[in-house]
């Protein structure tokens, strides 16, 4: 099957600027820019809708998104079936996998928010919304090409996790003030979903796949089998990122001793707390916090 990755989406008619990493569609004419065949989209594809209609199928699931629609696809996606009405006028980035990866460990987001962004729940702005999304759009193609400076990166990246954070305060709000949809969850979809309300528990930290997998009453094979269809991380990759998320957060405490926050965490000591941190960060916690 054919990959809807950044070099594809370089080449398409509707994208004004693009690095190796992100592309800017200022003019997006439609869900997949390129050739109407199953894709399977390396990357993650979202924009919103300006004028006129589109739609198209993501894993199966069939979409029609209008003025004011938000669409977000994400590596794994499927995508086919698509049409647009001769009005259309939309805006839209694509990041590739490897980025979105980056930018998830830098926004303060949990796994509860990234499965809501991830379960394709229609999401509507209102007008000004809808504008405000597509200046931060624009607002990055004028960055993108502007003569490269010591910190344009960081521009990108700040504008980027600007228009995430923006993102997800409309959903969080629509989840409040509109009643969602039915949805009908997989076996391995209410696994996974029961997995992450554990992880997030205060009380419970197992730390380990086993420990999940034996809380779940399945074998830990299928446990990150199953982690590994949903998201494409192992359940110890999904577990040790969550660990070192909620362990900055935790550092930026500075009432917390180190020993405090590894207890809380579920660690053997300190000791095991500090090596694991160090680990994945590449620094000791003690160094981490100095340097906030």
């Amino acid at each position: 099957m054919r990959q809807l990755d950044i070099n594809v989406i370089s080449k398409s008619p509707s994208t004004a600027c693009f690095t190796d990493r992100v592309a800017v569609m200022t003019n997006f004419g439609g869900i997949a820019p390129v050739r109407n065949e199953p894709q399977t989209l390396d990357g993650m594809l979202m924009g919103v809708v300006i004028s006129g209609r589109n739609s198209f199928t993501l894993d199966k699931q069939e979409y029609a998104m209008g003025p004011g629609d938000i669409f977000a696809c994400y590596p794994r996606n499927i995508i086919d079936s698509y049409s647009l009405s001769p009005d259309i006028k939309a805006v839209g980035l694509f990041l590739s996998s490897a980025y979105l990866d980056e930018l998830y460990d830098k926004v303060n987001i949990d796994w509860n928010m990234r499965l809501m962004a991830m379960s394709h729940v229609p999401l509507h702005a209102n007008p000004q919304q809808t504008e405000h999304i597509a200046n931060y759009i624009h607002l990055l193609e004028g960055k993108m090409k502007e003569k490269a400076g010591p910190f344009r990166h960081d521009c990108l990246q700040t504008l980027l996790l600007s228009l995430a954070y923006y993102i997800f305060d409309i959903r969080m709000q629509s989840s409040v003030n509109v009643e969602r949809p039915s949805m009908h969850y997989t076996s391995a979809e209410r696994i996974f979903n029961e997995f992450i309300q554990m992880l997030n528990a205060p009380d419970r930290r197992l730390l380990n796949v086993n420990g999940y997998a034996e809380a779940l009453q399945i074998t830990p094979k299928y446990f990150s089998t199953i982690c590994r269809q949903l998201t494409g991380k192992t359940a110890g990759q999904i577990i040790n990122e969550e660990q070192i998320r909620t362990a900055k957060i935790e550092l930026h405490d500075k009432d917390k001793s180190i020993k405090q926050i590894s207890d809380e965490l579920g660690f053997a000591n300190q000791s095991h707390f500090a090596s694991f941190f160090h680990r994945h960060v590449g620094e000791s916690p003690q160094r981490y916090r100095a340097k906030m």
